[in-house]
């Protein structure tokens, strides 16, 4: 090759390092980012921290992309789990509401956005308190069925867990209905049988309807269940909580 084209090859080559990146390509690499610092999020809720910045980022140069909002909630869902402050943990899930909100408006068919602004709803009324939160139950059974609508099989039977666990923590007087909440784990359980939460909340509703041999098996299956692939942080408090249930039983 001849020095001439060697140089142009050359130029060829700083122009496109040198070029810079689309928002969507600079937002892709945010979320990827975010991804593996997400997947540490058994060592540490730093390691949450750091995605939802991520994801953060990704939303500011890019700000309709749909994957880095849904994320953001899913992530800080995790965080206000593991965060003791009641009025920290409402900001939080405040954040991932109107993420969510935003991310359904730009793209009503996304099934995770669907599925993490019910989620959001849920965790933000159980942290503020069921009774100072009875008006976000009509919009997580909207958004609820709006997921089974879109995908009931979303998240080992998302959905279905979520509406299942409503209906065991409300009060009867305002809509919850310890039935409904057997039928709709029960069906959670069908779709995502290896997904521990399913096994734990259908016991929560086994004993809420008396059937307590129904949920020591559930409770057993917990036990001696495997931890899931890319769920082994969420598995092992999962676990944690099923040995308390078993001790509360006995």
């Amino acid at each position: 090759m001849r020095r001439a084209s060697v140089l142009s090859v050359l130029a060829a080559i700083v122009i496109l390092i040198a070029a810079p990146l689309s928002a969507n390509e600079a937002a892709a690499r945010l979320i990827k980012r975010g991804d593996k610092f997400y997947g540490n999020r058994g060592k540490g809720v730093k390691w949450c921290v750091k995605a939802i910045e991520c994801y953060e980022k990704a939303l500011a140069v890019d700000t309709e992309n749909v994957e880095a909002s849904w994320k953001f909630a899913k992530a800080s869902y995790y965080l206000s789990a593991h965060t003791e402050d009641d009025d920290e943990k409402l900001v939080i899930i405040q954040k991932g509401i109107d993420v969510s909100k935003r991310a359904v408006k730009i793209d009503p068919e996304s099934v995770q956005a669907n599925f993490y602004l019910g989620v959001s709803y849920g965790i933000y009324g159980r942290a503020k308190g069921v009774m100072n939160s009875l008006g976000l139950i009509d919009p997580i059974k909207k958004q609820m069925a709006r997921v089974i609508e879109l995908d009931e099989n979303y998240l080992f039977g998302g959905p279905h867990r979520v509406l299942g666990k409503m209906f065991l923590m409300v009060p009867g007087a305002f809509g919850g209905d310890n039935d409904k909440a057997v039928e709709h784990l029960e069906k959670a359980v069908k779709i995502g049988p290896k997904y521990l939460l399913n096994h734990l909340f259908l016991a929560e509703a086994y004993i809420a309807t008396d059937q307590d041999a129904k949920a020591k098996k559930e409770i057993d299956w917990i036990l001696k269940a495997e931890l899931q692939e890319g769920w082994e942080p969420e598995g092992k408090e999962e676990k944690e909580k099923a040995k308390k249930l078993l001790e509360e039983l006995e």
